[in-house]
Protein backbone atom coordinates (compact mmCIF):
# COMPACT_ATOMS: atom_id res chain seq x y z
CA UNK A 1 0.00 0.00 0.00
CA UNK A 2 1.13 3.87 -0.80
CA UNK A 3 0.45 6.37 1.96
CA UNK A 4 -1.01 9.02 1.13
CA UNK A 5 0.16 12.57 2.09
CA UNK A 6 -2.04 14.67 4.70
CA UNK A 7 -0.42 18.10 5.38
CA UNK A 8 -1.15 21.73 6.32
CA UNK A 9 -1.27 23.97 2.95
CA UNK A 10 1.39 26.09 2.62
CA UNK A 11 1.44 30.32 1.89
CA UNK A 12 3.43 32.09 -0.17
CA UNK A 13 7.12 33.08 1.18
CA UNK A 14 6.57 35.80 4.00
CA UNK A 15 9.07 37.56 2.32
CA UNK A 16 6.71 38.33 -0.39
CA UNK A 17 3.13 38.28 1.20
CA UNK A 18 2.45 39.38 5.21
CA UNK A 19 -1.21 39.76 6.62
CA UNK A 20 -2.80 42.50 8.59
CA UNK A 21 -5.68 42.91 11.05
CA UNK A 22 -6.85 46.33 12.01
CA UNK A 23 -6.76 46.48 16.25
CA UNK A 24 -10.30 46.34 17.64
CA UNK A 25 -9.29 49.74 19.81
CA UNK A 26 -8.65 51.42 16.42
CA UNK A 27 -10.80 52.94 13.38
CA UNK A 28 -10.54 50.05 10.74
CA UNK A 29 -8.61 50.95 7.66
CA UNK A 30 -10.24 50.21 4.20
CA UNK A 31 -8.45 49.21 1.67
CA UNK A 32 -9.32 48.17 -2.10
CA UNK A 33 -8.61 44.78 -3.20
CA UNK A 34 -6.52 44.60 -6.38
CA UNK A 35 -8.51 41.53 -7.87
CA UNK A 36 -12.01 42.27 -6.90
CA UNK A 37 -11.92 45.46 -6.88
CA UNK A 38 -14.06 45.92 -3.69
CA UNK A 39 -13.97 48.44 -0.90
CA UNK A 40 -12.75 45.74 2.76
CA UNK A 41 -14.76 46.89 5.44
CA UNK A 42 -13.81 43.59 7.17
CA UNK A 43 -10.24 44.76 8.17
CA UNK A 44 -8.84 41.76 7.05
CA UNK A 45 -6.29 42.32 3.99
CA UNK A 46 -2.98 40.36 2.72
CA UNK A 47 -0.22 42.46 1.43
CA UNK A 48 0.65 41.01 -1.88
CA UNK A 49 4.32 41.43 -3.69
CA UNK A 50 5.71 43.89 -1.09
CA UNK A 51 8.64 45.80 -2.55
CA UNK A 52 7.34 45.62 -6.37
CA UNK A 53 5.67 47.40 -8.53
CA UNK A 54 2.63 45.54 -8.01
CA UNK A 55 2.18 45.64 -4.65
CA UNK A 56 -0.92 45.74 -2.58
CA UNK A 57 -3.52 44.14 -0.54
CA UNK A 58 -6.23 41.49 -1.42
CA UNK A 59 -8.87 40.19 0.34
CA UNK A 60 -8.92 37.44 2.46
CA UNK A 61 -11.68 35.40 0.46
CA UNK A 62 -9.80 36.49 -3.00
CA UNK A 63 -5.96 35.70 -1.90
CA UNK A 64 -7.33 32.17 -0.53
CA UNK A 65 -9.01 31.60 -4.14
CA UNK A 66 -5.49 32.86 -5.84
CA UNK A 67 -2.95 31.08 -3.31
CA UNK A 68 -4.51 28.09 -1.44
CA UNK A 69 -4.23 24.77 -3.38
CA UNK A 70 -8.21 23.97 -4.62
CA UNK A 71 -9.86 20.89 -4.30
CA UNK A 72 -10.19 18.28 -6.93
CA UNK A 73 -13.84 17.62 -5.61
CA UNK A 74 -15.75 20.81 -4.86
CA UNK A 75 -13.07 23.19 -6.72
CA UNK A 76 -12.97 25.44 -3.23
CA UNK A 77 -9.53 26.68 -1.88
CA UNK A 78 -8.43 24.27 0.81
CA UNK A 79 -7.77 25.59 4.44
CA UNK A 80 -5.68 23.46 7.21
CA UNK A 81 -4.44 19.74 6.06
CA UNK A 82 -4.98 18.97 2.22
CA UNK A 83 -5.00 14.98 1.23
CA UNK A 84 -2.59 14.40 -1.40
CA UNK A 85 -0.35 11.05 -2.91
CA UNK A 86 2.84 10.96 -2.46
CA UNK A 87 3.56 8.71 -5.33
CA UNK A 88 1.63 11.13 -8.34
CA UNK A 89 -0.86 8.57 -8.59
CA UNK A 90 -3.80 10.22 -7.74
CA UNK A 91 -4.17 13.83 -9.17
CA UNK A 92 -5.14 16.75 -7.15
CA UNK A 93 -5.40 17.56 -3.46
CA UNK A 94 -8.75 17.36 -1.87
CA UNK A 95 -10.55 18.63 1.60
CA UNK A 96 -10.60 15.21 3.97
CA UNK A 97 -14.58 15.70 4.01
CA UNK A 98 -14.21 15.76 0.15
CA UNK A 99 -12.33 12.48 -0.01
CA UNK A 100 -14.44 9.97 -1.34
CA UNK A 101 -15.16 7.61 -4.62
CA UNK A 102 -15.63 9.82 -7.58
CA UNK A 103 -18.61 7.27 -8.67
CA UNK A 104 -20.74 6.82 -5.76
CA UNK A 105 -19.18 9.50 -3.16
CA UNK A 106 -18.94 7.01 -0.86
CA UNK A 107 -16.28 7.51 1.97
CA UNK A 108 -13.77 5.00 2.48
CA UNK A 109 -14.06 3.14 5.67
CA UNK A 110 -11.50 1.26 6.01
CA UNK A 111 -9.25 4.30 4.78
CA UNK A 112 -8.45 2.12 1.90
CA UNK A 113 -9.07 2.90 -1.84
CA UNK A 114 -8.21 1.98 -5.26
CA UNK A 115 -6.88 4.95 -8.29
CA UNK A 116 -8.09 4.84 -11.90
CA UNK A 117 -7.94 7.93 -14.07
CA UNK A 118 -5.70 10.02 -10.85
CA UNK A 119 -9.07 9.73 -8.85
CA UNK A 120 -10.02 7.89 -6.08
CA UNK A 121 -12.36 5.36 -6.68
CA UNK A 122 -13.77 2.38 -3.55
CA UNK A 123 -13.29 -1.10 -4.67
CA UNK A 124 -16.39 -2.00 -6.62
CA UNK A 125 -16.19 1.20 -9.49
CA UNK A 126 -12.50 1.01 -9.53
CA UNK A 127 -13.51 -2.56 -10.85
CA UNK A 128 -16.09 -1.83 -13.17
CA UNK A 129 -13.58 0.86 -14.63
CA UNK A 130 -11.09 -1.54 -14.68
CA UNK A 131 -12.80 -4.61 -16.40
CA UNK A 132 -12.06 -6.69 -14.19
CA UNK A 133 -15.65 -7.80 -12.40
CA UNK A 134 -16.18 -11.56 -12.56
CA UNK A 135 -18.36 -12.10 -15.63
CA UNK A 136 -20.84 -14.59 -13.92
CA UNK A 137 -24.41 -14.04 -13.54
CA UNK A 138 -24.02 -15.51 -10.25
CA UNK A 139 -20.86 -13.34 -8.82
CA UNK A 140 -20.20 -10.07 -10.62
CA UNK A 141 -17.67 -9.16 -7.97
CA UNK A 142 -14.07 -7.91 -8.02
CA UNK A 143 -11.53 -10.10 -8.78
CA UNK A 144 -8.21 -9.92 -6.89
CA UNK A 145 -5.78 -12.55 -7.29
CA UNK A 146 -6.16 -15.61 -9.64
CA UNK A 147 -8.35 -14.69 -12.75
CA UNK A 148 -9.60 -16.56 -15.35
CA UNK A 149 -9.48 -14.84 -18.57
CA UNK A 150 -11.91 -16.02 -22.03
CA UNK A 151 -11.35 -15.66 -25.28
CA UNK A 152 -13.33 -12.98 -25.43
CA UNK A 153 -11.68 -11.01 -22.97
CA UNK A 154 -14.53 -11.88 -20.43
CA UNK A 155 -12.79 -12.21 -16.60
CA UNK A 156 -13.56 -14.99 -14.49
CA UNK A 157 -12.74 -15.94 -10.67
CA UNK A 158 -11.31 -19.45 -11.80
CA UNK A 159 -14.12 -21.54 -9.65
CA UNK A 160 -16.44 -19.42 -11.17
CA UNK A 161 -15.63 -19.96 -14.72
CA UNK A 162 -17.33 -23.14 -15.65
CA UNK A 163 -19.19 -25.21 -18.01
CA UNK A 164 -22.66 -23.98 -18.97
CA UNK A 165 -24.31 -26.84 -19.66
CA UNK A 166 -27.35 -27.10 -17.53
CA UNK A 167 -28.83 -30.65 -17.81
CA UNK A 168 -32.56 -31.24 -16.89
CA UNK A 169 -34.85 -33.91 -16.10
CA UNK A 170 -36.02 -33.54 -19.31
CA UNK A 171 -32.89 -34.63 -20.61
CA UNK A 172 -32.09 -38.50 -21.31
CA UNK A 173 -30.22 -40.14 -17.92
CA UNK A 174 -26.75 -39.35 -18.89
CA UNK A 175 -27.20 -35.97 -19.42
CA UNK A 176 -29.39 -34.55 -16.60
CA UNK A 177 -27.01 -33.65 -14.19
CA UNK A 178 -26.08 -29.91 -14.34
CA UNK A 179 -22.35 -29.72 -15.22
CA UNK A 180 -19.86 -27.69 -12.78
CA UNK A 181 -16.15 -28.60 -14.29
CA UNK A 182 -14.05 -25.48 -14.56
CA UNK A 183 -13.06 -24.45 -17.90
CA UNK A 184 -9.66 -24.48 -19.12
CA UNK A 185 -9.90 -25.76 -22.69
CA UNK A 186 -13.48 -25.39 -23.55
CA UNK A 187 -16.04 -25.26 -26.30
CA UNK A 188 -17.87 -22.35 -27.26
CA UNK A 189 -21.51 -22.17 -29.10
CA UNK A 190 -22.39 -18.52 -29.51
CA UNK A 191 -22.16 -16.93 -26.46
CA UNK A 192 -22.07 -19.91 -24.32
CA UNK A 193 -19.16 -22.37 -22.90
CA UNK A 194 -18.50 -25.85 -22.12
CA UNK A 195 -16.02 -28.29 -20.73
CA UNK A 196 -16.11 -30.46 -23.71
CA UNK A 197 -17.31 -31.45 -27.22
CA UNK A 198 -20.01 -33.75 -26.36
CA UNK A 199 -21.73 -31.04 -24.09
CA UNK A 200 -21.26 -28.26 -26.77
CA UNK A 201 -22.96 -30.69 -29.33
CA UNK A 202 -25.79 -31.64 -26.58
CA UNK A 203 -25.93 -27.79 -25.84
CA UNK A 204 -26.73 -27.07 -29.75
CA UNK A 205 -29.43 -30.15 -30.03
CA UNK A 206 -31.29 -28.68 -27.08
CA UNK A 207 -31.61 -25.52 -28.88
CA UNK A 208 -32.36 -27.17 -32.10
CA UNK A 209 -35.39 -28.84 -30.69
CA UNK A 210 -36.37 -25.75 -28.70
CA UNK A 211 -35.91 -23.50 -31.71
CA UNK A 212 -38.15 -26.52 -34.01
CA UNK A 213 -41.14 -26.25 -31.24
CA UNK A 214 -41.28 -22.35 -31.44
CA UNK A 215 -41.60 -22.25 -35.04
CA UNK A 216 -44.25 -24.84 -35.16
CA UNK A 217 -45.86 -22.92 -32.26
CA UNK A 218 -45.81 -20.15 -34.44
CA UNK A 219 -43.48 -18.47 -31.95
CA UNK A 220 -40.47 -15.87 -32.49
CA UNK A 221 -37.11 -18.02 -32.32
CA UNK A 222 -34.36 -17.57 -30.29
CA UNK A 223 -30.62 -18.12 -30.99
CA UNK A 224 -29.14 -16.63 -28.07
CA UNK A 225 -27.91 -20.33 -27.00
CA UNK A 226 -26.47 -21.08 -30.67
CA UNK A 227 -28.43 -23.31 -32.49
CA UNK A 228 -27.10 -22.01 -35.20
CA UNK A 229 -23.56 -21.69 -34.11
CA UNK A 230 -20.57 -24.03 -34.72
CA UNK A 231 -19.34 -25.13 -31.47
CA UNK A 232 -15.50 -23.76 -31.37
CA UNK A 233 -12.50 -24.53 -29.36
CA UNK A 234 -10.89 -21.88 -27.22
CA UNK A 235 -8.52 -21.88 -24.43
CA UNK A 236 -8.65 -19.94 -21.15
CA UNK A 237 -5.46 -18.14 -20.19
CA UNK A 238 -4.76 -17.66 -16.94
CA UNK A 239 -3.22 -14.36 -14.89
CA UNK A 240 -2.95 -12.90 -11.76
CA UNK A 241 -4.93 -10.05 -10.91
CA UNK A 242 -2.75 -7.26 -9.17
CA UNK A 243 -3.85 -3.96 -7.76
CA UNK A 244 -2.12 -1.12 -6.29
CA UNK A 245 -4.23 -0.41 -3.30
CA UNK A 246 -3.64 2.85 -1.71
CA UNK A 247 -4.23 3.66 2.17
CA UNK A 248 -5.07 6.79 3.92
Amino acid sequence: MDPLVESPTSSPSPTTTSFSNASSKKKKQVRRCRKCLKMIHDGKWVHVDVGTPKAGVMCDWDWKDSYLPKCRRCEKPIEGHVISASDGQMVGKYHRGCFSCVRCNEPFPDKSFYVWDGMPHCKLHYHESNGSLCAAASCGQPIEGPCAVADDGSRYHPEHFVCDWEGGADQPPTRRAKCTNRLEDYWEVGPRKYCSERHAMWAQEVAYQAELKAKQEGRATNDAKGSGSKATKRRTMFIEQVVDKMAL
